[in-house]
């Protein structure tokens, strides 16, 4: 029932205004959710990742463009079927429902995260964010010299149109996290964080979810292989 497909960089999975047909689940790598503007911009409104469902077996038009921010494959489940399938798995259907609530509390502590003012305090919930919701997929975090090294899972465009801003600020407040010593950078999509507290404290109140989760990422971590040893 499920057929799987590959889609690149900036290919489009699913548009806007249009009936899905299928049920998708993201299996590697990152899709981007896009809304655009009655003025014709276009805003990054969130990510989905692996374990992440889409489309709608009761075949409501989604509300955004989904593209591919990453290399991505996705399992789709033809509506039809998928719909009978939870008819007949209730347990199925439960735990759907459960991923959906979850999906809800995390995009109100997003929202927590987009009110702050200041560039740095977004960018410090981001990188939190991925730690607790993102950091076991796809290998994005390691244990490297005692402290927690990040791949950053999209380009700096599309993050900066998921904070809010330009890619300019977005720079400046990578550099002024760096000066702090919160975070040291190594690539443009790879750092190093040297202070959790301070991120901690940068962002503010960043929600029940990601404040409850950044403990147990921690020490899911801390049991990890630890990754060899680079310069610092």
């Amino acid at each position: 029932m499920c057929r799987r497909q590959t889609f690149q960089n900036g290919q489009t999975v699913l548009r806007g205004g249009e009936a899905a047909g299928f049920v998708g689940s993201v299996r590697h790598g990152f899709l981007r959710m896009q809304k655009t503007s009655q003025a014709g911009n276009r805003h990054t409104v969130g990510l989905l990742a692996s374990g992440d469902i889409f489309g709608d077996t009761l075949g409501h038009l989604s509300d955004f463009d989904i593209e591919a921010a990453t290399e991505a494959e996705v399992c789709m489940f033809p509506q039809e079927p998928f719909a009978a399938l939870l008819d007949s798995a209730p347990d199925l259907e439960t735990m759907i429902y459960r991923k959906k609530l979850a999906d809800l509390e995390h995009a109100r502590d997003w929202l927590l995260i987009l009110s702050h003012q200041r560039i740095r305090s977004r960018l410090a919930g981001f990188l939190l964010t991925v730690c607790t919701r993102y950091g076991r997929i796809d290998n994005l975090l390691q244990a490297v010299n005692g402290h927690i090294e990040m791949r950053i899972p999209i380009n700096r465009l599309d993050l900066a149109c998921m904070l809010g801003t330009r890619p300019e600020s977005l720079s400046r407040a990578f550099r002024s996290l760096a000066e702090a010593g919160g975070i040291r950078l190594l690539k443009p999509d790879l750092l190093r964080i040297l202070d959790v507290a301070m991120l901690l404290e940068d962002a503010g109140d960043i929600g029940p979810a990601v404040a409850r989760d950044i403990e147990g990422m921690l020490q899911d971590l801390a049991q990890r292989r630890p990754a060899p040893d680079r310069p610092k």
